[in-house]
């Protein structure tokens, strides 16, 4: 289980950084999005930065949990953010992180459980 989840971790920790990294940098495709729903440019910055620690965050035992919530919302509120904007498609696609971030911390608690 704990080879699933280091796996898992990964994949999540690099959509992460690289969602939080793309707005971080103001590329352009998320200026636009982003811009296109009222967003300032350090509003963009701001929620990339909120992903970047997240991805930090989660990457530590201790922290792990903290940063698995940080992240859900941030992947929450673009996905809803994507459907508003009219993409319902690829916004339920955008959930996949969140759905990952789940098994991720219902894997930390079945280890955790089996070692108390």
């Amino acid at each position: 289980m704990t080879v699933l989840r280091r796996a898992l971790l990964v994949v999540v920790g690099l959509l992460s950084v690289a969602s939080g990294g793309a707005k971080v940098m103001l590329m352009p495709q998320e200026l636009e999005f982003f811009g296109s729903i009222g967003l300032s440019h350090l509003g963009i910055i701001l929620f990339g930065a909120c992903q970047l620690g997240g991805a930090a965050l989660l990457s530590f035992e201790r922290t792990g949990l903290v940063g698995a919530v940080v992240l859900a919302a941030t992947f929450v509120l673009s996905s809803a953010m994507i459907i508003m904007n009219g993409s319902p498609a690829f916004g339920l696609f955008s959930l996949f992180p969140v759905v990952l971030l789940g098994i991720i911390v219902y894997l930390r608690r079945a280890v955790t459980a089996r070692h108390e």
